[in-house]
């Protein structure tokens, strides 16, 4: 009696370990694909708040600390979606920054040439772009383009006058 339950033990511990092999497997593929999603997440999370920081930096009233107005401070635009997308992998040279009347309308000027001049419903438009590569190279030629762009309405002056009686 004591020989079938040894042979019955054996048996049982052989079907555990190969129970155990394919379920850690299938444990590790998804954690490793978890992974890559929150990777793949923050990717674009980076890449359009960048966009929207650089943006809202261009619409600032008042002159930069290069003393133009905030507008055409191309640099500055450009190190405002830095600060934020760096650690996404961002270059300088994945930073456009564009200006146009309004929604439908043709860009009229490019950054490093902003306009001098603004008028009523005048916009600039940041987009930036970073490329997701995946840690594990589970599929292999995977390279995919990340696009963050956003817009803001510049006002040149606000005239405010005191309360009236």
């Amino acid at each position: 009696m004591t020989m079938v339950r040894v042979a019955l033990w054996r048996r049982m511990r052989g079907q555990a370990l190969v129970e155990f092999t394919l379920v850690v497997y299938l444990l590790i593929f998804l954690l490793i694909a978890v992974i890559e999603f929150a990777h793949l997440l923050f990717m674009y999370t980076a890449t359009t708040s960048a966009a929207a920081e650089a943006a809202r930096y261009a619409v600032a009233t008042g002159q930069s600390a290069n003393g133009v107005p905030y507008y055409q401070d191309c640099q500055g635009i450009e190190d405002a979606a830095l600060r934020i997308a760096a650690l996404a992998g961002l270059q300088r040279d994945n930073i456009r920054i564009t200006y146009d009347h309004g929604p439908g309308t043709a860009v009229f000027a490019e950054c490093p040439n902003p306009p001098t001049q603004i008028s009523g419903g005048d916009r600039v438009i940041v987009e930036v772009r970073v490329y997701y590569e995946p840690w594990v190279p589970l599929f292999p030629d995977l390279p995919l383009g990340i696009r963050g762009q956003s817009s803001r309405t510049l006002v040149g002056q606000i005239q405010v006058s005191p309360p009236g009686p």
